[in-house]
């Protein structure tokens, strides 16, 4: 009677096996049938056996068949159809269990790799601002029980640690008081879960008193000519609002009225407007709203909709609106935002002049709470101060910032005096600029106080660390200080000398809503206002009269970024222009009694005197100007340096400094160091640049110059250096030694070709000089073909041939050895008669008219590679070696023992590669002989390539990205987590605005050059090269998506492992339809033996696909045919491959139609050069199995995926970082 009730039994998906596992376990254990499924029961082998069984044993196993058959009922009541089919022939619960736990739940591998994607999705785990703390703990507990369930060990720790780190910035001050309260160790993540709740629910209170108030009431404050919010800003998004009527002398607004923000249409009640003494008229389609004093402060006319439109303006920026007439607001402003305490101090010890007294208001100031929120700070120690001027001098360097400033630059650089804190600013385009801002500092200084230089402080940036500076400052007898290595803090006064400016610059452009390119101008303003403000360090006084002895005046003060209107000079301007022009206030100038303000028409900067300001106004800035990204704060934004990285859209060229250059239309617009170029007005003909120089981007710059530590160009440079001179006495000894030449007379009807010298310094690939290389370069551009040469074509190893032959190497166990000729080229015949001019430095004294007839080739004709690579081809033959008829660059020897040699030859550079030490010494000591080797020992650079050999397999990568990355001002690009975005599509008929061709072939071809070693950002390459010819912007933002993933795994590369299994392995995979212009859909295969790939592909195809079928039929067919490539090459290498190779498909149509040779329909129109797969997999070379989609690996090689599926794959191809 107890198991009478049928109890409900979880039903089984796809997804949910964890799950459900844990609820039939349960269920199981209450019928008292799971231990017949974790036991399991012997079943007797027949029926004879079973009849010998005693009495009891018989009993027992009736009872295990009752149990075995209720649970295996409840298993197959708690599957689907698909899933029955499954487990339809398990005999006993116990192997229907195994089965659907070794298909859905993995073997061991899987569950890795299952255990990996838990990992990175459990990183990736963050709380979103529409997400509850119930929502979020439910997703966060979800991941970690998937995770155990699949071996992971995570304590609740670590768990509850995750949980606080990633909440919202809401719950910042709850995390605080958490962590300090409690012991994470000792409570349960239950625990916790509730304490966060309760104080969300705290927070939503709060949220919906304050919504509430700002949807009801907004209170005005009334007066003639201007009107203000009485200001209540308070830590939530609370805030005043007005009407304002545009006509008269001022602004008059009106309160106590209901008013909601957020709806895009407001009524107004005249009802409560005539409760609060209001006088409302309506009379000739026209409707007037008088307040008690009669005043009118709204008029609106009839709309066709019979209603009356009033404007009203909220008040977003809470300080402006701020009624002016409160003096303590008002010079709160003034003063840069500072806080209302050093106001009151300086007000009241009279440390300036003209400042009033300042009573601390009650409300909060938006712009500070937004500019200047920072942690808690930490108790440190303190340390000497200075006993008088100079003695100690404090030094730091802010930046780079991401936006440059008006004048092009991206630093500043701070001086700060110990004894008085005074502080100077710099502002300065590059680091390298800091020691001559030192010696100007120290000249000015040393002259206006009286003092030396004595102590300079300073952090350990290369800037202050550099030769020169440590030798001027030993020349003027300074003590350079430098903080340990990553200590800032004990350049304490600097750093914070740095916030406090940029606390306040962030305050002050926020708070009149200025764009973040004006940074430049508020530090300097933020300095000036700091060195007038009052310090801990230096009592009763500010830092500028502790300097100079004077006590300042503040009566000149003005609000930064306000609008202020500077006067035209009568003989800049005619008779009927403005004699004002409407500017923004930007700051002082410190060399003259006047006001710096800049014209954001004229993009000029103006020094003047005779201005005119309305500190409550800010300038209203265009639409189009607040669309450029990045160039405004957004609530999000929290700093000015380094707070987003260079738009995608961007050219990195654009943010290049500019010179800066000053126009001379007005006495009052006088030359500054932080002024936006201006051109000169000398004439109004248009200057273009020469049409040879149109692919060139030339920055202003109007001269090519030579670095200074560049190669020479020509000889009478090299010869006046030692080095060079020794060079090319090596290469003319090499040359003779050779017997590449006879001098001889000129004969009749042959002309000489000309001669050069080249020169390049040869890098190691640590970055050091390994030497120095100087070549005679015969001028073949001079050459006639068919009178000085015939065939030119010499071939050389693919690429591909290399990564083979390393991943051979791997799974044999051998070492890569590495060896290079000499002036390869010198050493091959020349059929033709071919002469040549002696060359310059080295022309034969008493036989100047005579000429060099060529034996052998030179660099530089067109047919010396040919000339080399016959020669070295007769010589491998004639020693023994088979050259490969699939791969010309490839030979093997082999011995009577069955030991193999194996040669790869990329022109002069050669890799070998075998099972017999013996062979090699043997192969060192021919070549030796025969020619001039340079025996480099084991590969570990091979064209560009760097190739650690170590115990456990061979680890191949390219420096090359970080080269990339300088090259095109990326180095400090903020990294993405995959090459190419999902779900964006690129168009060659773009309507965005075009960008430099020459530029963006040169990021493509880069790029094109570091998939030798990178599969992972193959695809996205070939994407971006469809759009070569007519880039545009968003062409240009998915190459430099492709840097800044560069930029996050620059040490990433291909990790070849030792393997038991030596079968190649293929794995083949289309797109369907992915180009938007022609349709047309992208191939994508790869192979590998065992470890990592060694081959592969991305490419679009030649043909439109009429189905899905047919694209992934045409892609197998490519595969196929490289497949056969390759078992020909692996053969050669013994390691020849006996069964079928098996390439993955994940399209079974696709198998289908290769292994049915009959046309039908719909496969008929497919060009015939495709069906070689089908004579292949007859014959029995290949074989095509079917895989599902998310184990194909070819995918990552036809369209952009997520970041935990690309990161999957990326694995899987071997790819990792060993830098």
């Amino acid at each position: 009677m107890t198991n009478m009730i049928q109890p409900q039994i979880p039903r089984l998906t796809k997804t949910n096996y964890g799950n459900w596992s844990i609820q039939m376990k349960a269920l199981l254990g209450s019928q008292d049938c799971w231990d017949i499924i974790e036991d399991g029961y012997t079943e007797p082998e027949n029926a004879a056996a079973e009849a010998v069984l005693a009495n009891e044993e018989k009993k027992v196993l009736k009872e295990s068949r009752r149990k075995d058959k209720r649970a295996l009922f409840f298993i197959f009541q708690g599957v689907d159809e698909s899933t029955f089919e499954k487990i339809s022939d398990a005999k006993t619960a116990k192997q229907a269990w195994e089965i659907l736990q070794k298909s859905l739940q993995g073997a061991e591998k899987a569950k890795k790799v299952r255990l990996q994607t838990l990992r990175a999705e459990f990183e990736m785990l963050k709380m979103k601002n529409t997400e509850n703390i119930d929502d979020y703990i439910s997703r966060v507990k979800t991941v970690v029980n998937e995770m155990k369930r699949n071996g992971e060990s995570l304590d609740d720790v670590r768990v509850m640690e995750k949980i606080l780190r990633l909440l919202t910035r809401k719950f910042d001050y709850v995390v605080v008081a958490i962590e300090e309260s409690k012991d994470l160790s000792q409570i349960s993540i239950d625990e916790l879960v509730g304490s966060l709740q309760a104080h969300e629910q705290k927070i939503k209170q709060n949220e919906d008193s304050e919504n509430l108030e700002q949807a009801l009431q907004s209170k005005m404050n009334v007066n003639e000519g201007e009107a203000s919010s009485s200001y209540t800003q308070g830590r939530g998004n609370r805030g005043g609002y007005r009407g304002r009527y545009r006509g008269g002398r001022g602004t008059r607004g009106r309160g106590d009225v209901y008013y909601v923000p957020a709806l895009k249409s407001n009524i107004i009640s005249l009802g409560q407007l005539l409760e609060k003494g209001y006088e409302v008229q309506m009379k000739n389609r026209s409707l007037a709203i008088k307040n008690k004093e009669g005043e009118l402060i709204a008029q609106a006319d009839m709309t066709r909709n019979r209603l009356f439109t009033i404007d009203i303006e909220s008040g977003k920026v809470k300080c402006m609106k701020t009624a002016i007439k409160d003096d303590s607001w008002l010079w709160h402003l003034r003063y840069g935002h500072l806080g209302f305490s050093g106001l009151k101090l300086l007000s009241k010890t009279s440390m300036v002049k003209g400042l009033p007294e300042i009573n601390p208001p009650n409300q909060l100031c938006e712009a500070c709470i937004k500019g200047k929120q920072h942690r808690q700070s930490f108790k440190v120690g303190r340390s000497g101060r200075a006993q008088r001027l100079l003695e100690i001098v404090h030094t730091d360097i802010a930046g780079p910032f991401d936006i440059p400033s008006l004048g092009g630059n991206r630093y500043y650089l701070t001086f700060i005096d110990d004894f008085s804190r005074k502080c100077w600013i710099y502002i300065l385009k590059e680091k390298s600029e800091a020691l001559e801002k030192l010696k100007e500092f120290k000249a000015m200084a040393e002259k206006q106080s009286g003092q030396y230089l004595k102590i300079l402080r300073s952090d350990r940036g290369g800037e202050y660390t550099s030769k020169l500076f440590e030798e001027f400052c030993k020349e003027h007898g300074i003590i350079h200080q430098l903080t340990a290595r990553y200590t800032p803090q004990q350049n304490g006064v600097a750093e914070r000398k740095n916030r406090t400016i940029l606390d306040m610059a962030r305050s002050m452009i926020k708070g009149k809503q200025l764009p973040r390119n004006f940074w430049a101008e508020a530090v300097r303003c933020a300095v000036y206002l700091l060195n007038r403000c009052p310090t801990k360090s230096v009592k009763y006084m500010t830092p500028n009269e502790a300097w100079s002895g004077q006590k300042p005046g503040v009566g000149h003060f003005k609000i930064f970024g306000c609008i202020a209107y500077a006067h035209v000079p009568e003989h800049t301007r005619k008779k009927l222009d403005d004699r004002g022009e409407k500017c923004i206030f930007i700051g002082y100038d410190e060399r003259s009694k006047a006001y710096r303000l800049y014209n954001p028409l004229t993009k000029k900067i103006i020094i003047s005197r005779d201005v005119e300001f309305d500190e409550a106004d800010y300038w209203r800035w265009s639409e189009e100007e607040k669309k450029v990204e990045g160039l405004f704060f957004e609530d999000k934004d929290g700093d000015l340096i380094n707070q987003d990285e260079q738009a995608d859209d961007q050219d990195p060229r654009q943010n290049l400094p500019s010179s800066s250059s000053s126009s001379s239309d007005a006495s009052n617009i006088i030359e500054d160091p932080e002024a936006p170029p201006t051109e000169l007005q000398r004439s109004t003909r248009e200057r273009r640049m020469p049409e040879r120089y149109n692919d060139y981007e030339l920055n202003n710059v109007s001269l090519f110059c030579l670095l200074v530590n560049s190669d020479p160009i020509t000889y009478e440079e090299a010869v006046e250096d030692d080095k060079w001179r020794n060079a090319m006495d090596e290469e003319i000894a090499s040359i003779e030694r050779n017997d590449t030449w006879e001098l001889t007379r000129q004969p009749e009807g042959h002309n000489p070709i000309g001669v050069k010298w080249v020169y390049k310094t040869k890098i190691n690939k640590e970055g050091n000089v390994e030497k120095y290389k100087a070549r005679l370069v015969v001028k073949g551009y001079k050459q006639r073909q068919g009178i000085d040469y015939d065939e030119v074509f010499a071939p050389v190893a693919r690429i591909e041939t290399i990564r083979l032959l390393t991943a051979v190497a791997t799974q044999k166990g051998w070492k890569i050895y590495q060896m290079d000729v000499k002036s390869a080229f010198l050493n091959g015949y020349l059929e033709e008669e071919v002469y040549i001019e002696q060359p310059p430095g080295y022309i034969r004294k008493g036989h100047e008219d005579k000429v060099y007839r060529l034996k052998k080739a030179l660099y530089g004709l067109k047919q010396a590679p040919r000339a080399w690579n016959t020669r070295i081809d007769e010589y491998f033959q004639r020693n023994g070696f088979m050259k490969s008829p699939y791969e010309h660059a490839l030979y093997t020897k082999k011995n009577e023992d069955g030991d193999i040699m194996i040669v790869c030859l990329y022109v002069d550079d050669m890799i070998f590669t075998g099972n017999n030490p013996g062979m090699f010494n043997d192969f060192k000591k021919a070549m030796t002989k025969e020619f001039e080797m340079t025996d480099i020992g084991e590969m570990s650079y091979f064209l560009g390539v760097e190739v650690k050999q170590m115990q456990e397999g061979i680890f191949i990568t390219k420096k090359y990205a970080e080269e990339i990355l300088r090259k095109f001002r990326m180095e400090d690009c903020k990294p993405v987590a995959t090459p190419a975005e999902p779900g964006v599509k690129l168009s060659v008929n773009s309507t965005r605005e075009q960008v430099n061709p020459t530029l963006f072939k040169s990021i493509v071809g880069s790029l094109r050059y570091l998939t030798i070693t990178r599969p992972d950002i193959t695809y996205a390459v070939g994407l971006v090269s469809r759009f070569m010819e007519h880039p545009k912007q968003d062409h240009w933002s998915a190459a430099k998506r492709i840097l800044r993933y560069v930029k996050g795994t620059t040490g990433h590369g291909l990790f070849y492992m030792h393997s038991e299994n030596s079968k190649l392995v293929g794995y083949s995979d289309s797109d369907y339809g992915g180009d938007l212009d022609d349709q047309k859909s992208t191939t994508g295969y790869l192979f590998h033996i065992g470890s990592a790939v060694f081959s592969w592909s991305s490419k679009k195809q030649q043909t439109v696909a009429l189905s899905t079928c047919e694209a992934e039929y045409i892609a197998a067919a490519a595969c196929t045919c490289q497949a056969m490539w390759l078992r020909n090459i692996l053969n050669e290498l013994n390691l020849a491959q006996e069964e079928p190779t098996t390439i993955y498909v994940d399209n079974k149509s696709t198998i289908s139609l290769a292994k049915n040779p009959v046309s039908h329909s719909r496969s008929n129109h497919i060009d015939t050069k495709y069906h070689f797969i089908r004579e292949q997999v007859k014959n029995k070379n290949v074989e095509l199995i079917y895989c599902r989609t998310e184990d194909q690996l070819a995918d990552i090689f036809t369209k952009p995926l997520r970041a935990y599926i690309f990161n999957r794959l990326k694995e899987k191809l071997g790819m990792e970082s060993r830098v």
